[in-house]
């Protein structure tokens, strides 16, 4: 059940039995639009795959040199050759 399904729910029971006073209240906290729906839980491809994106990009802003793409990037030449191995990336 949705926020927004809740609001009306809610909007319905005050109709209901009326307390005065109180929909007015609620109407001016009530938000003018339901909030987006929650993101997808993050998984371990979608974690390689922004690894992956963040290295491509650190060598192309690097014109291909894996020391500066790796201390761009916070990591080890050794970590980023590991890193393009793995993810049968080519230079």
């Amino acid at each position: 059940m949705g926020i927004c399904s809740l609001e009306c729910n809610f909007e319905s029971y005050l109709n209901k039995y009326p307390v005065p006073g109180i929909f007015e209240k609620v109407q001016e906290v009530k938000p003018a639009e339901c909030p987006p729906e929650p993101a997808k839980p993050v998984t371990r491809m979608n974690l390689e795959e922004l690894e992956k994106e963040a290295i491509l990009q650190a060598l192309i802003d690097n014109r291909g040199i894996q020391t500066k793409a790796a201390t761009q990037l916070g990591m080890t030449a050794r970590q980023i050759g590991y890193k393009i191995k793995k993810y049968e990336i080519d230079l």
